[in-house]
């Protein structure tokens, strides 16, 4: 029996991701994967031949899910050549990693080496907390922002964000978490 297209991509990225993070000593990343320890070992000692006969199994490995709306982001931001300019506006700026994920796709290890190699120190713990003063300057650009533009969610108006946090000097993942605080619909009083 054949493997369906699916089964054998799946296969050969499980055994190829696996092989490669065993070799290069990231024994939690297999694990993560779903693998014992034990397993790993076996894996490594395969032949070139037992493993081509293991992609081609018709029984998959394991399960693939695309995630259709990080894809469609990563195309997006692949399209863009000043993207790349972008990314590193943001995180010299002060992004957050779940802001780096949902704006441009980048996972949090990416986000963290890409902080390496711009020289930036990431802070640990609770980010300081915004001042009355700065609130309302967010609040002002925000609504400027949106009397003239058409798509109003924060991760369209990314450029626009970091044009507000460069103004104001103020951390690029405060500015992010104010407007998305601002855009959170009032609750609806029942008394």
């Amino acid at each position: 029996m054949k493997p369906s297209p699916i089964v054998l991509a799946t296969n050969q990225a499980v055994l190829n991701l696996v092989l490669y993070e065993a070799r290069q000593g990231n024994m939690n990343r297999c694990q993560a994967l779903g693998f014992s320890h034990a397993t790993i070992e076996e894996i490594l000692k395969l032949t070139p031949d037992c493993i081509a006969k293991l992609i081609l199994s018709p029984v998959p490995l394991g399960k693939f899910i695309v995630e259709e709306s990080v894809f469609v982001r990563l195309i997006n931001n692949s399209r863009n050549v000043a993207s790349q300019g972008d990314i590193e506006r943001a995180i010299r700026l002060g992004a957050t990693s779940a802001m780096m994920l949902e704006c441009f796709g980048i996972s949090h290890s990416e986000t963290a080496h890409r902080r390496r190699v711009q020289r930036i120190d990431s802070k640990r713990g609770r980010s300081k907390e915004l001042t009355e003063e700065e609130r309302a300057g967010i609040w002002r650009r925000w609504q400027a922002l949106k009397a003239t533009n058409n798509d109003l969610r924060p991760e369209a108006c990314i450029c626009a964000i970091m044009d507000i946090a460069e103004d104001l000097e103020i951390p690029l993942g405060n500015v992010w978490s104010e407007i998305h605080l601002l855009e959170q619909p009032e609750p609806i009083d029942e008394g």
